[in-house]
């Protein structure tokens, strides 16, 4: 479980490392492996900082079942953040239902929903709520910008879809 601002120095370690073999075979050469399964469950959490001190920290748990958990608690210039947001993903990637709960770092209510299901998607804000019928999926961004799962489910889906 990565545990610091840092927990992907390793993997780029690796990468850089694997692209400067000097005895290294052709790309052509080598024979494919299979990647490895993903884990059931898979936990990161991230530490957040300000000017040197520890301000809060992100847990983020992401299920086999296309679940991803957001735990967020952010202390910085006397305001607390305090977020929890359950994010499911459809076997493309793309949202199906998301729930954000909370305290802003004024002291406003956190409450965001959004759903697809049978062609329909709704979502509700503090601000508002609504619906639209749709042939096919569309990715919600959420308007609370620590729903930390979020943006990277997006940057996914999208990668999956560069044509659409």
């Amino acid at each position: 479980m990565p545990h610091s601002r840092f927990a992907a120095l390793p993997l780029l370690f690796t990468l850089l490392l694997q692209g400067c073999a000097p005895d290294a075979p052709p790309p052509e050469a080598a024979a494919p492996e299979a990647a490895p399964p993903p884990p059931e469950t898979f936990t990161s959490v991230y530490d957040w900082h300000a000017r040197g001190t520890s301000a809060g920290r992100t847990t983020l748990t992401r299920a086999g079942d296309g679940r991803v958990t957001n735990e967020s608690f952010v202390h910085w210039n006397n305001r607390e953040y305090r977020l929890t947001s359950e994010l499911q993903l459809d076997a493309d990637g793309m949202v199906v239902a998301q729930r954000i709960s909370g305290v802003s770092p004024f002291g406003a209510t956190l409450d965001e929903s959004f759903t697809y299901a049978d062609g329909e998607a709704s979502w509700r804000t503090m601000g508002e709520s609504g619906s639209a019928q749709r042939a096919r999926a569309a990715f919600y961004v959420p308007t609370e910008w620590g729903a930390v799962g979020s943006m990277e489910a997006l940057v996914r889906a999208a990668v999956k879809q560069l044509d659409g």
